[in-house]
């Protein structure tokens, strides 16, 4: 049964891949949001309020949005993906037991 699923992975493995690489993606970027505020928030407690850099904040709203869209389109592509297993695989069980009556 395992290997039934694990063929039906493989004939569709670009989308495999997407999905894979899009979780890479949401990863780094759960990474690196964190890593880029709490040095920001070393600068803020640093320097004076007058001299405070804006591109750490501009960087985390660009990885924030780019995070919140990689992860809406993971989402999509990943259903759209079970969805076509599962259906493909019900169709096979379907066939087997009709062979079978």
């Amino acid at each position: 049964m395992l290997k039934v699923i694990y063929n039906r992975v493989m004939d569709s493995k670009r989308i495999f891949f997407l999905i894979s690489l899009l979780l890479v993606i949401i990863y780094l970027c759960q990474l690196l949001i964190p890593y880029i505020f709490s040095d920001f928030i070393g600068v803020i407690t640093r320097t004076p309020s007058a001299n405070i850099p804006l591109e750490p904040v501009g960087f985390i709203l660009i990885l924030t949005i780019f995070l919140m869209v990689s992860s809406y389109i993971h989402h999509v592509i990943s259903e759209i993906f079970i969805s076509k297993i599962s259906f493909k695989y019900i169709i096979d069980i379907d066939n087997k037991l009709e062979h079978i009556l």
